[in-house]
């Protein structure tokens, strides 16, 4: 069987296409079915892992679909014919059995080219406000998978499901052992986690790092800022005197199995309210506070904080007029509350989805056979 995957761009809709891929394979591997997976699309942001799994890659130009006016625009119609002759051109040469596309840049060209060679084709929506990729990919898909039940009024009730949002594998088998070794922690002191989502986040980073001297004293903080960050924040706290230096422990990116074990060790995560990041903090019970991305397309970083938020599994602050001493008071009340730290880790392993991934590879499989 053949099974291409289509989409990407960004962590959020990259690193699904990797929890689905490996999925493929071990239902391929159980059942005993000879499968290949082919990646065609824009250069990919998990592109090495996609390399790991075996997945041979076809690249085309990368074409945004924008619900609104720029420049950039008239270059990407420029490019939208060769990358439709492109699309065309590969999926022809390979001609899989099913499509599996997960959303981002060009990915409905892809699609749209598996409709005209009546290609079966599958998506999923991973955030509660769908984008227009997959709005216009959903229409022709014969199924679709959503993460959040608000994202069902954008497409046909008869042929959507809500799965939740795909894990990597690495979720479901943390690497203790790492803890010890890669996180100089003291088991002794509340722990932090502060990521900005595969991008580093500069807003929260800079309010991070004001209130390091107060946050420092009582708590150890994990800082993930992003690998454009890392350079100018290593500089500005080594300047800085009022920091606890042992509780604090800043990094550029962690990789998968660095991630997942900065989760485990977490008390509290402090985060951007991406699909990914949310159904992580789900499966793993983590207490958030979640701060959404103001410019997130159609808002959808806000939409998704403050529905999975609904059971109490953590709080939304919201980026505007978020002062330093707000934040400082919320991390500080969180944290001196190891009950209330209890119960929002209660509710939000009741929000978790862990099949996900198993679902949507079970469907994929089913069309190719």
């Amino acid at each position: 069987m053949r099974i291409l995957i289509t989409g990407g761009g960004s962590g959020g809709h990259s690193y699904p296409l990797v929890a689905v891929s490996q999925q493929i394979l071990q239902l391929s591997q159980q059942n005993n079915l000879m499968t290949e997976i082919y990646y065609l699309g824009a250069i990919n942001f998990s592109q090495d892992l996609l390399d790991q799994l075996g997945i041979k890659s076809h690249f085309i130009f990368s074409i945004k679909l924008r619900r609104y006016f720029s420049f950039r625009t008239i270059w990407d119609l420029i490019k939208l014919p060769f990358g439709l002759l492109q699309i065309l051109f590969w999926l022809y040469l390979l001609m899989p059995d099913v499509i599996f596309s997960k959303g981002g840049p060009g990915s409905f060209l892809v699609v749209l080219g598996a409709w005209l060679y009546r290609i079966p084709v599958v998506i999923h929506e991973s955030d509660s406000v769908s984008g227009l990729n997959n709005r216009l990919s959903g229409r022709i898909a014969r199924t679709v998978f959503i993460a959040f039940d608000k994202a069902k009024q954008f497409f046909d009730p008869k042929k959507t499901f809500l799965v939740g949002n795909p894990l990597r594998a690495g979720i479901f088998n943390i690497n203790t052992r790492l803890i010890e070794e890669f996180f100089k922690t003291n088991s002794s002191q509340p722990i932090l986690l502060v990521i900005g989502g595969s991008q580093g986040a500069q807003f929260i980073n800079e309010k991070i790092i004001s209130i390091l001297p107060q946050l420092t004293q009582k708590y150890q903080v994990i800082h993930v800022c992003g690998l454009a960050h890392y350079q100018k924040y290593q500089a500005v706290i080594s300047q800085l005197k009022t920091i606890n230096q042992s509780n604090y422990h800043l990094y550029n990116l962690l990789n998968e199995e660095q991630m997942f074990a900065a989760y485990a060790l977490a008390n509290l995560v402090l985060a951007r309210s991406g699909a990914g990041a949310i159904f992580e903090l789900a499966y793993l019970a983590k207490p958030s506070i979640l701060i959404p991305l103001p410019d997130a397309a159609g808002d959808h970083q806000k939409i998704n904080a403050y529905d999975y938020i609904q059971n109490g599994a953590g709080i939304v602050l919201e980026q505007p007029n978020l002062t330093e001493h707000v934040l400082l008071q919320r991390i500080s009340a969180l944290m001196d509350s190891p009950e209330r730290l209890s119960l929002m880790a209660q509710a939000a392993r009741n929000f978790a989805k862990p099949d996900a991934a198993v679902q949507i590879a079970q469907a994929v499989l089913q069309y190719a056979t």
